[in-house]
């Protein structure tokens, strides 16, 4: 086993959640080392560094801060001692599972993504919580320094053109397993329900906000202010039969948002979409997805603003499925705008 250096930081929050982004802009991915049960113990009971054992140049090369705010820290009770303008500490007093703290470098620690999301969670509602569920759980991550839109903020127009948004592109750093694992795992953190409630809703594999978006808007359930098509797989693989591929040209096609008890697939075209290129392809892989039964529902910005048109296609949805959409939630209308732009405003967007 290694040895823990002492003094440490485990690095928690808002600094960590810097660091996750940080790590996946740079590498495509987290490269960082999970703990054992030993290794966690000594780490989350040595004295955190503090003054002149802080090495900020460090955490600031691994993305933890930009060079002015204070790193939030994770200490034991023990160790609990004033906050500086340097560090925020928060204590921990719940058992953590092996693998709750990562190494980063060392002498410098940092909580794993998903205690990262229900520590988010104790600050930030249900839809900024979804968000940041896709973000980790899809293979996009949002710059270091996001910050949500305000809900008051002047809507956008209806014809107005949707803004492109600045992600990176990389693999996940957590699974809806994992997630529910670690919640099953500890007591008595704050953010917990809100981080349950919203990674039921969430769903692993969303390539950009804007499938986030469509994606959780289709698969949340009525009550929460979706359509209710939970059951719902990302960026899914279909392998062509061969009059599919003879038709298309194509041996597979990989769908946006299938449903497969629907046989329907709902796919977001961006304004990239309208290239000439694109848009044959787009339709052969259409078309392979018709030769196999399956129903492709294209939707671009403007039909992802209006929440009546998605409800149509929802019903179709539904319909393919054998089943009928009577949607009896009390001020289900209300519920509908409020998840999609709680999540159009998490993501970067105005509100529609």
């Amino acid at each position: 086993m290694k040895t823990v250096p002492a003094p440490v930081i485990v690095v928690s929050h808002a600094s960590a959640l810097r660091g996750i982004r940080s790590a996946r802009r740079r590498y495509g991915r987290l490269p960082w080392r999970a703990l054992d049960e030993d290794e966690q113990a000594k780490v989350l009971g040595s004295r955190t560094t503090h003054g002149d054992g802080l090495d900020r140049s460090l955490l600031l090369r691994e993305g933890f801060t930009d060079g002015d705010d204070a790193i939030e820290a994770l200490v034991s009770g023990d160790n609990l001692r004033p906050h500086t303008e340097e560090l925020s500490l928060h204590v921990i007093s719940a058992d953590l599972p092996p693998g709750s703290v990562m190494e980063v470098a060392p002498g410098v620690y940092s909580v794993c993504p998903a205690l990262a999301a229900i520590q988010y969670a104790q600050s930030h509602d249900l839809y900024q919580t979804i968000a940041l569920l896709m973000e980790l759980r899809g293979s996009f991550s949002l710059p270091e320094d996001h910050a949500p839109v305000a809900a008051t903020a002047t809507p956008i127009r209806p014809d107005e053109d949707e803004p492109s948004l600045s992600y990176y592109e990389g693999d996940p750093v957590l699974t809806g397993y994992d997630m529910e694992a670690l919640l099953k795992s500890v007591h008595g953190i704050n953010g917990m329900g809100i981080a349950a409630r919203a990674n039921a809703i969430a769903l692993d594999g969303a390539r950009s906000p804007m499938e986030a978006i469509m994606a959780a808007v289709f698969h949340a359930p009525r009550g929460a202010g979706g359509f209710g098509l939970s059951k719902m797989l990302l960026n899914h693989t279909i392998e062509f039969n061969e009059e599919a591929t003879k038709v298309s040209g194509m041996r597979k096609a990989v769908c946006d948002a299938y449903i497969f008890p629907a046989l329907s697939t709902l796919e977001y075209n961006g304004s990239f979409h309208d290239a000439t290129t694109r848009r044959q392809h787009d339709e052969k892989r259409d078309m392979g997805l018709s030769a196999m039964g399956i129903k492709t529902f294209p939707l671009n910005d403007q039909q992802l603003r209006n929440i009546e048109a998605m409800e149509v296609i929802a019903k179709m949805v539904h319909r393919r499925a054998g089943g009928r959409y009577n949607n009896r939630t009390k001020g289900y209308r209300v519920k509908q705008i409020a998840l999609l732009n709680g999540l159009r405003c998490a993501l970067g967007l105005r509100p529609c």
